[in-house]
């Protein structure tokens, strides 16, 4: 192969990997996930029970993807990427479609077990574990667009898929959506390969070497052989896991902006535009964190976005005494904080313990960001029930966001000193 045709190769190949990787999250996410809320309201009216017995499909789903997730993060070490992919697609596609068949609310949480198992192994870690081994400059850029995706995907898909609830059928909704995720695999095996190595071109922005086979091999024994007793009896790990937890934990007030403005006195319409300003904020977040780790590190990009948002939940205060356009303003604050459970946590994970260690450490964090979730929002609903008021729910995400930046900082510094330790 001529030297013209080669440098060719290598810079198309990376950023076609990133357009397939963006394709499989906006299907997976964008149209998977990100657009079920619409189907909750006609799914209870169907099946003729409450918005809380259908929410439980989320928990269903919650559970399974952490179940999976240690298993991916294993099998990620041994197996093509693409056959992982493609089992994803195949589930999400069954859960998604199947959803179009179902006349029962067990039926659902049937649909719920499948698509978490699906999302669970083919979300976050296969996709960024992908672009971590793709682009070694732009690192995290990359990861932003990717996963930013998804949010852009959903905004597009869930009118569509309301009109055609509304003028055709949900169950024709449904199945649009698994035949979506069944597209995928094509987009997969065509256009995405584990590592730079498999299309014989470096990894974008390594400039200098590229890694032999026989230390990629070594590489990804040592991350196959870490059992998960080495893994727990880091310290460094243990603080993280707490800080998944903590800091996910703190994110739960967006799913009670519409409650958030009531309290404040304002409509339902300024509801809705505190909820558009937050998930602007989250979409500009994903982008931003990804920037600012390749300029400044992950930590510094989480304490910026952190920093904005805990003026946005402070201003919330206040929200009833400036005004809606106020609230608006703290919402959209708040918004890019929230992104750091997304793409912070995994260039977290990453820059931590390494890209090879990363699909066995990251699955841990992504259970504990998990159940956050699920307690989370109850949580705060149950301070808010206790007290008449938000005040104590926003003191105790501010004091909770402190201690997770201390512990943020603590366990890279200590992760830092035992790589210094090892490398002496």
């Amino acid at each position: 192969m001529s030297v013209k045709n080669n440098d060719t190769r290598q810079k198309i190949y990376p950023w076609i990997t990133m357009i397939a990787c963006c394709i499989f999250t906006g299907a997976s996410i964008g149209v998977g996930t990100n657009c079920n809320s619409i189907f909750v309201p006609v799914l209870a009216k169907e099946f003729g029970v409450g918005l809380g017995a259908m929410s439980t499909q989320s928990t269903v789903m919650c559970v399974f993807m952490s179940a999976v997730a240690p298993w991916v993060g294993r099998a990620l070490t041994k197996t093509d990427v693409r056959k992982l992919m493609t089992l994803s697609a195949i589930i999400s596609g069954t859960a998604f479609a199947s959803q179009g068949f179902i006349n029962n609310i067990w039926q659902y949480y049937i649909t719920g077990a499948l698509l978490g198992t699906g999302v669970g192994i083919g979300c976050f870690m296969l996709i960024t574990s992908v672009i971590n081994n793709w682009f070694v400059k732009n690192n995290g850029l990359v990861v932003g667009i990717t996963m930013s995706v998804s949010s852009v995907v959903g905004i597009i898909m869930n009118p569509l898929l309301n009109s055609i609830i509304q003028n055709y059928s949900w169950r024709y909704a449904a199945m649009l959506k698994g035949g979506l995720m069944f597209a995928t695999i094509p987009v997969v095996w065509l256009f995405i390969r584990t590592r730079p190595s498999d299309r014989g071109v470096k990894a974008w922005g390594e400039e200098d070497h590229i890694k032999s086979d026989e230390n990629v091999a070594v590489e990804k024994n040592q991350a196959a052989d870490i059992s998960t007793k080495e893994i727990f009896s880091s310290k460094p790990f243990l603080m993280m896991l707490v800080f998944s937890f903590l800091f996910t934990v703190c994110m739960n007030h967006s799913g009670h902006m519409q409650n958030i403005a009531s309290s404040a006195g304002f409509s339902s319409e300024i509801g809705a535009m505190m909820l558009s300003g937050y998930l602007a904020g989250e979409f500009v977040g994903k982008l931003g964190i990804g920037w600012l780790n390749d300029r400044y590190g992950i930590n510094k990009a989480v304490y910026l976005v952190t920093v904005f948002g805990m003026i946005g939940i402070f201003g919330l205060f206040f929200a009833d005494r400036f005004g809606a356009n106020f609230g608006i303003l703290c919402s959209l604050l708040f918004g890019p904080m929230t992104a750091t459970t997304s793409v912070g946590f995994t260039l977290i994970a990453n820059n931590t313990f390494g890209s090879e260690l990363y699909p066995r450490y990251y699955p841990y964090m992504s259970i504990a960001s998990n159940i956050a979730f699920s307690v989370g929002s109850p949580l705060i609903g149950f301070m808010f029930d206790f007290t008449g008021g938000w005040a104590v729910s926003y003191i105790f995400v501010l004091v909770s966001l402190v201690i997770s930046l201390m512990l943020l900082t603590t366990a890279s510094k200590m992760m830092a000193n035992e790589m210094q330790k090892e490398n002496a």
